[in-house]
């Protein structure tokens, strides 16, 4: 993956360097050198993973509100 491509999946999901680099336990300047090397293969499927959950939640999110929904007959 290419810092380029980091950088444009990072927007699709919503996060910003600072956002990710709190998020793995990393420096923000760590992820920024990344720039100038090799970015580590555990990237892309954490960025995978990321991207799985948050339309699990959003799933999950939508069943609730559809579970609370007073027209919806209860069995």
């Amino acid at each position: 993956m290419s810092y380029e491509d980091l950088t444009k999946h990072l927007k699709n999901l919503g996060l910003s360097k600072e956002e990710f680099a709190q998020i793995v336990g990393m420096s923000y300047h760590s992820v920024t050198n990344w720039k100038a090397k090799e970015i580590p293969k555990w990237v892309d499927s954490w960025i995978n993973l990321y991207y799985t959950a948050q339309k699990y939640d959003k799933i999950v999110e939508l069943v609730q509100k559809e579970l609370q929904n007073p027209h919806i007959s209860k069995v």
